[in-house]
């Protein structure tokens, strides 16, 4: 699952770019999540996300300062740029942005699809993208996008994923130090990754596969914040 935070004030540009980039998630069988957002606005929480597309118009901050805003935070988090404003396309080295895409572009769907194909390509093969488990005396590495839940009990921590299920020995306190923003306490036993959730009640939570785990009380509020956060 490629999760998208898409900042784009024109709604007719931001429903074209949804609609393509839903094209491009159904033509390639990869899964993906969008954000849209109106305007620039707290870059704290955008290293959560695999890929930030940034109009370069937008009220308030610009694209181009709001991407220099980004990289000041330390966050590495690929960015491309979508703008008819092509002026500016030599700003995007400033930031390292992965593409600079002109919204005029008799080919911008093919050049759309050539950027998400890389995008999607850097983003599996980051190492900050796996989550490495040794289980029966070898190494694992398995990509977060992959993992539905983690099952907590006693020291021993199962990994559920879309087509299998790793153990190892490990403390929660280590396991939590290593997950990105998307994995999220629903219980004292599980943690589960919020891009794979299909219904959220204050009870329950329904994931993709059609597993079905208790929400405690405790983490209710939590689990409704990182939700509405991913969807």
């Amino acid at each position: 699952m490629i999760s998208i935070a898409l900042y784009e004030d024109n709604i007719k540009d931001a429903e074209r770019l949804l609609d393509l980039l839903n094209e491009w998630s159904f033509n390639r069988d990869k899964p993906i999540t969008v954000k849209h957002y109106y305007a620039a606005g707290d870059v704290s929480a955008l290293d959560a996300y695999d890929c930030l597309m940034l109009d370069v118009k937008m009220p308030g901050i610009n694209g181009i300062d709001f991407a220099r805003k980004i990289r000041s935070a330390k966050i590495l988090v690929p960015i491309i740029f979508v703008s008819d404003h092509i002026e500016y396309s030599v700003d995007g080295y400033e930031v390292d942005a992965l593409r600079f895409l002109n919204k005029n572009n008799a080919d911008f769907t093919a050049k759309l699809f050539e950027c998400m194909d890389k995008t999607s390509y850097e983003i599996e093969n980051s190492s900050q993208s796996y989550y490495t488990i040794k289980d029966k005396g070898a190494t694992k590495s398995v990509s977060f996008s992959e993992v539905l839940y983690f099952e907590i009990s006693n020291h021993t921590i199962t990994v559920h994923t879309l087509s299998d299920t790793y153990s190892e020995r490990k403390k929660l306190s280590d396991l939590m130090l290593e997950l990105p923003d998307q994995f999220v306490r629903c219980s004292r036993s599980f943690i589960v990754n919020v891009l794979h959730i299909k219904e959220l009640t204050s009870k329950n939570v329904l994931l993709r596969d059609g597993t079905k785990l208790n929400v405690t009380k405790q983490h209710t509020d939590d689990m409704f914040k990182r939700y509405l956060r991913f969807h």
